[in-house]
């Protein structure tokens, strides 16, 4: 029996381009998907697309700012000739400090944003159907890579896991439910092709937010923090890596059909910085970049 998934790595504000290719491969190609597996903003996709709200999606994507994110943000966006970039929010980050937080930043406003879109009555609408959703979570209290299934829990849990699977701390929260603390799920899984593998996939669509060469030279370390998201996206890059080579070989001896949909380009080197316009014409891209990617092969 065929079982077809669709996999979306993490990756921020960089989501809106995967959900123009997603809107692309469901709404052009008529694709159904029986399985959705998301890491991080992939766990908001791909939520909503089981629950056939690619509309919603596109709004979620298409019109968030930084305020909708963080409650406390560690940042100050800063415009330039050059584009778009972020410095430290030195006062933010110094009453984190005082408040003896653990994080240097909040996304709380994220959670209300994830409610916002994802609605309890789409939840109800998939609990009980045979579409399954896997969201992933690091569970840094035992070390542990953990996915929820979303009809194992209330709409509650199924707010608070994947608001936690979106959490890239230390600049976002620490989330801590079930006597364990949480945070991004890409820190244990940065695609989860091996998890759609397990539970019975034959065919995987999988988008990863990452180009597919390192195609940058990091060369400006300004602060502490820069360097933290530099050696977070190094260890990222490193675990895709890892996991995208084991997956490719398990599923060419299990003879699985799986198609890896990269960025073509370098979207950005913080996708922490959410601006609806460029949300948008990501989101425009991406639709483009699918079809003219089914066209070509």
């Amino acid at each position: 029996m065929k079982k077809r998934a669709l996999v979306i790595s993490g990756g921020g504000g960089k989501g809106a381009f995967a959900g123009g290719m997603v809107e692309f491969l469901t709404q052009e190609m008529k694709i159904e998907y029986d399985l959705f597996i998301g890491t991080s903003t992939g766990a908001l996709i791909s939520t909503l697309l089981c629950a056939d709200k690619i509309d919603i999606a596109k709004q979620a994507f298409t019109t968030t700012s930084q305020s909708d994110i963080f409650s406390v943000d560690p940042f100050k966006i800063i415009k330039n000739k050059y584009g778009t970039s972020l410095k430290l929010n030195h006062f933010n980050i110094i009453k984190q400090f005082i408040n003896k937080r653990k994080t240097f930043g909040e996304s709380k406003n994220l959670r209300n944003l994830i409610a916002k879109f994802f609605k309890k009555e789409y939840f109800e609408s998939i609990e009980f159907q045979s579409k399954e959703v896997f969201i992933s979570t690091s569970n840094i209290s035992k070390n542990e890579l953990e996915y929820k299934k979303l009809q194992d829990f209330s709409y509650e849990d199924v707010i608070d896991w994947i608001w936690i699977s979106c959490n890239y701390a230390p600049f976002m929260s620490v989330v801590e439910k079930e006597k364990n603390h949480y945070v991004d799920g890409g820190f244990a899984d940065f695609i989860g092709i091996n998890k759609a593998i397990q539970e019975g996939a034959t065919h995987i669509d999988a988008i990863v937010l990452e180009t597919k060469e390192n195609l940058v030279n990091h060369t400006n370390f300004n602060n502490p923090f820069s360097s933290i998201f530099r050696i977070n996206e190094f260890m990222f890059n490193k675990i895709k890596d890892l996991e995208i080579e084991l997956a490719v070989k398990d599923c060419q001896l299990k003879k699985i059909d799986l198609k890896l949909y990269y960025l073509p380009y370098i979207l950005t080197d913080n996708s922490l910085i959410f601006e609806p316009e460029v949300m948008k014409k990501w989101w425009n891209e991406g639709f483009i970049y699918m079809s003219n990617y089914v066209f070509m092969h």
